[in-house]
């Protein structure tokens, strides 16, 4: 071929392009549509193709995804197992299939910030972009790493897939190097976009066909546009891909909570015209880089996540510009389910963050907004540049947003009831003190009927649409149709849906309402305050550990688990996680207690909860069994006071998350100190940060019961100068079984080591009956906060843990007040195992803390204390303060508490012995060169024989109780743990108990035998004189191995004079 024929060749080509050219731009408008790329993803033979749901069928794999969903929030075992070019269903209205869109729409820049996101999620974004946007309309992608730490997506795994994958697309990848945030991440990556129009999208998406023509095509006709598409549902757990059937509008409520509005369709209007909506949803929006800066981008001072598609919205809207939802174009979005999120909403950002966009933009509508959140006293940071750039927008009022852009958000959440029919209180008529309460309860709960306190939770309207509504939130009356209860249906609160069924309920004027205006209700001086709705709730829940039954594990895996977890916990964290955290427990009370009444004007409380290093799902119930069984009107705050914790999953990502998802009305507050203060110190924080006059301080590891807190306080109200605490049940530690605890009274031994004393009853006096009690245990209790700051507080000087229960407990008695344990008033505490404890009982501040209660309070007694301890030489810091508060206060001395509090403290450990019977050694009369010895053991292990030395570990006493005990402890004879039939009874120490049963031991000094109800005497053997033996025996009287020497001073006389000889 001649080079002639050649140029000719290429003067036609070119000739023939140009003219497809100048065809293709004859045309105004052009498909994108790619219906090539989902034909070819149907042969790939992966699953998840058309986003069909793909189920685990493995163990293994399940297993793993259970791992992963906690670590992750979404099933990542389903994501690696699913094409990241998987195919998807198209679920545009069909007018979409046929719209065309301008031929000179420009390229766009495509900014996705991810933040220790799991690669086969992030990829699967990125695939679907490139595969699903038209090439000449894409001119970048610029992804932004907010400081990832994990995720798989360092420049190994991610740079490498887009360098192999997409070695000719233009993507990009910027990594700050501090964490940045959701928005301003999103601003260094507009920064660094290239093109007039930038698409700012999540980490966890997928695009859907011809998504971006339709996007941004209102924005060239309208730079002053924001623009998102139809998002639809993308399930965490199947990745199933799910359609949005209707259009629906982005809105709000008062708590600035996100909600979706029905789509309102104009005559002639069709489902697939772009129409616009109040608010964006946030995860994805197009606009005009431009005009974002003109703005003012995203307001700087957001921080983390949270608020930033309300600010820019209402930005948009109100100076100027417009919102726009674009129903041809549709993207899937993964909603994460429990479990880890990259910027999961924290009340210490989330809440600053809708604090400065209602201070910015809801000019007079801000008080409601207060009304409905905790959030008036929240620093929400420098104001004045917002304030300003609004000014100088020249933007409209918030007002006139709500009238023109929101006009039924005032019909949804009125401040203005006059236009409705019926509102206010709903009073039963059979029962006048009763209304219709919200209960506390969360989405699809159920409610019930309270004491007519006529709050917030029990105002109701009844709507247009024949709906009745809680106006604190968006929740409307539903009935639970699922679950039928002796032929009646619950009533529950749930998402106001306005389309009637469940929700549909006609109020019969005939019955009258009363508004709280014209309702009022003289109450009695004394009112049942139990919900017992409630109860019979509680009763009817099923499960795991449920009315505090005991739960063990299975599997070997989850045994092996919990044995790794109590080494950390020194609790069963696998068994607490298996249990709800709103698990029912059986009422512990006396019965009397189930028909007491209190003052109907008790006021509300603070309660403070201290934790360090606690276990999440532990902490969580604490929180729980607060909320759910304590009046809502006698619950002022809760405040958690975090001691620097280091492990625990109690981090801003998961403790503060839940709180503000499960109980987003509710005030519970969190303080983190920035380093450790100890527990007493910590509290004080919280008494500190305290509003109201009575404060109930507990440990992080308790569920109250059953109308906990009246009994409990009102003893205060009577007399301030009170301290009181409730019968602390048993949680066990392994299996989580509650086990009702009798009710004693709380004291100790000569070595503070907290015992349990006796009850002792005064004639007519009633086990629902209030008593004092020398000291309290210290897990919880209650107080007067002005009477506590009278006594000084806890020590100061104590440090940790350990010795507070003490200090407080001696200063109220001896300095003026008193302590009181209330029967009617019960929770259950976790006694921990073996393994770590937070505030661990530990000789580098305990015995400290202990001697410094000692010099301050014992007087002439501590002397006693120091001959069993080993504290006389520790520093126990500076006392002169605590010694001049307790002048001050005008104290009485430890004798009289001893005499008058605490006057059977002597019959259990006397400084005279006389008073007792029997007290010395114990001689075998079989070979007198033998006493009975501890031979040093310790708890539960067995004693035996050894040379008579008349040491400490050789003198016993003969109790009331007929327990003998040694000298030295509070170690009482007892029989070791579990003997079969077919070996000998051996006697052991342990911990006097005060119950007889295996600690019943009584000298009959007629045969000279110790005797035991049901294992027999005790007899000794010497058949091996280097190893003599002694166990129990069947009784006989005539054997001389079953009779011992034991009487107290004759006894050690003779035995001394022996020994001279």
């Amino acid at each position: 071929m001649t080079i002639k024929n050649i140029l000719l060749i290429l003067i036609l080509v070119c000739f023939m392009n140009l003219i497809v050219f100048i065809l293709n731009n004859s045309k105004n408008q052009i498909k994108f549509h790619k219906f090539r790329v989902n034909k070819l993803r149907l042969d790939d033979k992966k699953p998840g193709q058309l986003g069909a749901p793909v189920f685990l069928i493995n163990d293994d794999e399940k297993n793993l995804s259970d791992l992963m969903i906690k670590e992750y929030s979404y099933n990542t075992v389903v994501s690696d197992k699913i094409s990241l070019d998987r195919s998807l269903p198209d679920t545009r209205p069909k007018e979409c299939l046929e719209k065309k869109y301008s031929s000179n729409l420009p390229a766009v820049s495509v900014i996705i910030v991810f933040h220790d996101e799991y690669l086969s999620f992030l990829l699967r974004t990125i695939h679907s972009v490139i595969n699903r946007t038209p090439v000449e309309l894409l001119k970048e992608v610029i992804l932004v790493d907010d400081c990832s730490t994990k995720g798989n997506t360092d420049k190994e795994n991610l740079d490498w897939h887009i360098l192999t994958t997409f070695p000719y697309k233009n993507i990009r990848i910027l990594r700050l190097q501090e964490r940045h945030g959701l928005m301003k991440a999103r601003m260094v990556g507009v920064l660094n976009s290239t093109s007039d129009i930038v698409v700012v999208m999540d980490a966890h998406m997928e695009v859907n066909t011809n998504w971006l023509p339709p996007l941004i095509e209102p924005i060239i006709e309208d730079f002053a546009t924001i623009t998102e598409p139809v998002i639809d549902y993308i399930d965490w757990n199947t990745l199933e891909y799910r359609s949005v059937k209707k259009g629906t509008r982005g809105g709000f409520n008062w708590q600035l909570c996100f909600l979706n509005y029905e789509r309102k369709i104009k005559p002639g209007e069709l489902q697939s015209d772009d129409y616009p909506t109040p608010v964006i949803l946030g995860a994805i929006a197009a606009f005009n880089k431009e005009y974002f800066w003109k703005l003012g981008g995203y307001d700087p001072g957001l921080k983390i996540w949270g608020g930033e598609q309300y600010e820019l919205s209402f930005k948009a809207w109100m100076c100027g510009g417009k919102v726009i939802r674009i129903p041809c174009s549709r993207v899937g979005h993964n909603y994460k389910g429990s479990g880890f999120h990259p910027y999961v909403s924290n009340n210490s950002f989330v809440q600053p963050n809708m604090k400065r966009i209602v201070e910015v933009w809801f000019d007079e509508f801000k008080y409601v907004y207060y009304t409905k959140s905790n959030a008036k006293d929240i620093d929400a940071g420098y104001l004045l540049p917002q304030i300003e750039l609004r000014q100088k927008l020249g933007c409209k009022s918030f007002k006139w947003y709500l009238d023109t852009v929101f006009p039924e958000f005032l019909t949804r959440f009125p401040i203005d009831f006059t236009q409705y029919e019926f509102y206010g209180s709903i009073q039963s008529m059979a029962f006048p003190e009763y209304c219709i309460d919200d209960l506390g309860a969360l989405k699809n709960k159920p409610i019930g009927l309270y004491q007519c306190h006529f709050q917030d939770s029990q105002f109701f309207f009844q709507t247009n649409k024949s709906e009745i509504r809680l106006w604190r939130d968006s929740m409307c009356l539903d009935t639970n149709i699922l679950e039928p209860m002796n032929n009646t249906y619950i009533i529950r609160l749930f998402s106001c849906h306005h389309r009637g069924g469940n929700q549909y309920f006609a109020y019969d004027s005939v019955n009258f309402i009363q508004s709280n205006e014209s309702n009022e209700i003289e109450f009695e001086e004394k009112i049942d305050w139990v919900n017992h709705t409630f109860i019979e709730i509680e009763k009817a829940r099923i499960g795991l550990g449920e009315l505090g039954t005991p739960v063990l594990l299975d599997t070997d895996e989850e045994k092996n688990l919990s044995l790794l977890m109590i080494k950390e916990y020194s609790y069963n964290t696998v068994v607490s996680d298996k249990i709800s955290l709103d698990r029912s427990l059986r009422d512990t009370r006396a019965k009397e207690c189930h028909d007491k009444k209190y003052s109907s004007k008790l006021p509300a409380v603070s309660v403070i909860i201290v934790f360090h290093d606690e276990y999440l799902s532990f902490l969580l119930r604490t929180l729980h069994s607060v909320i759910n069984r304590t009046p809502v009107e006698l619950l002022k705050e809760v405040i958690l006071v975090d001691d620097c914790s280091k492990k625990g999953n109690t981090d801003k990502d998961n403790l503060d998350w839940h709180i503000l998802t499960t109980f987003p009305y509710k005030n519970i507050r969190i303080l983190r100190l920035q380093e450790r203060h100890g527990l007493m110190k910590a509290r004080m924080v919280g008494v500190l940060n305290s509003t109201s006059d009575i404060v109930v301080v507990m440990d992080a590891h308790i569920e109250v019961n059953t109308n906990w807190l009246p009994p409990l306080i009102e003893p205060i109200i009577d007399d301030p100068s009170t301290i009181n605490e409730p019968v602390v049940d048993f949680i066990e530690w392994d299996t989580l079984e509650l086990t009702s605890a009798t009710p004693a009274r709380g004291g100790f031994n000569w070595g503070l080591i907290y015992q349990e004393y006796t009850r002792k009853m005064k004639p007519g006096e009633l086990e629902s009956d209030n008593f004092p009690t020398p000291v309290i245990l210290g897990a919880i209790a209650a107080f007067n906060k002005e009477y506590f700051w009278k006594l000084g507080g806890y020590d100061p000087g104590l440090k940790i843990w350990g010795g507070e229960q003490y200090d407080l407990s001696f200063k109220a008695w001896m300095c003026g007040g008193k302590v009181l344990r209330v029967p009617c008033s019960r929770v259950g505490h976790n006694f921990k195992g073996s393994g770590f404890h937070p505030y661990t009982s530990n000789s580098s501040f305990n015995e400290p803390n202990m001697k410094r209660i000692v010099d301050v309070w014992f007087d002439n007694f501590k002397d006693v204390y120091y001959s069993k301890s080993n504290a006389k030489d520790i520093d126990a810091g500076y006392l002169i303060p605590q010694i001049e508060l307790r002048q001050k206060l005008g104290c009485k001395g430890f004798k009289w508490y001893l005499d008058n509090i605490f006057p059977d403290f002597f019959q259990r450990y006397p400084t005279d012995m006389t008073g007792f019977k029997y007290f010395g050694p114990i001689q075998s009369m079989a070979n007198k060169n033998y006493c009975i010895d501890t031979l040093s053991a310790n708890n539960n292990e067995p004693i035996g024989l050894y040379t008579c030395h008349f040491g400490e570990t050789q003198f016993f006493l003969q109790t009331d109780e007929n327990a003998i005990r040694t000298k030295a402890d509070e170690y009482c004879f007892d029989v070791v743990s579990n003997p079969s039939e077919d070996t000998k009874k051996l006697i052991s120490i342990y911990y006097c108990h005060h119950s007889g049963g295996n600690q019943f031991y009584k000298y009959d000094e007629m045969t000279q035998q110790i005797k035991n109800p049901s294992y027999g005497c005790i007899q000794s053997n010497f058949t091996e004189p280097a190893a003599p033996e002694m166990f129990l025996a069947a009784c006989d009287d005539t054997l001389i191995e079953q009779k011992w020497m034991w009487n107290s001073k004759r006894i050690m006389n003779m035995l001394e004079n022996e020994l001279n000889e």
